[in-house]
């Protein structure tokens, strides 16, 4: 059975429905077990669709957007 490090080093790719069937078993036997590794799960897991969200969401301003920000801003006029 797995200890809590290894399933903390796992946490990531069970998240994202990956490893082995063996691996993704073992993982769900240990949280059955533990709770806090099972509350680590799920803070990965809140992450990850942050995460995700945000990134689908950003509005990532062009280069040129940028530079102009920057000469603005370093307008000693200002």
């Amino acid at each position: 059975m797995l200890n809590c490090r290894q399933v903390a080093e796992r946490a990531s790719t069970y998240v994202e429905h990956e490893g082995s069937v063996v691996e993704r078993l073992q993982m769900r036997l240990h949280l059955l077990m533990c709770r806090a590794c099972r509350q680590y799960v799920q803070q990965v897991a809140l992450t990850r669709e942050t995460l995700r969200a945000f990134a689908n969401q950003a509005d990532v301003p062009s280069a040129g957007a940028r530079d102009a920000f920057r000469r603005w801003k370093s307008d000693p006029r200002d």
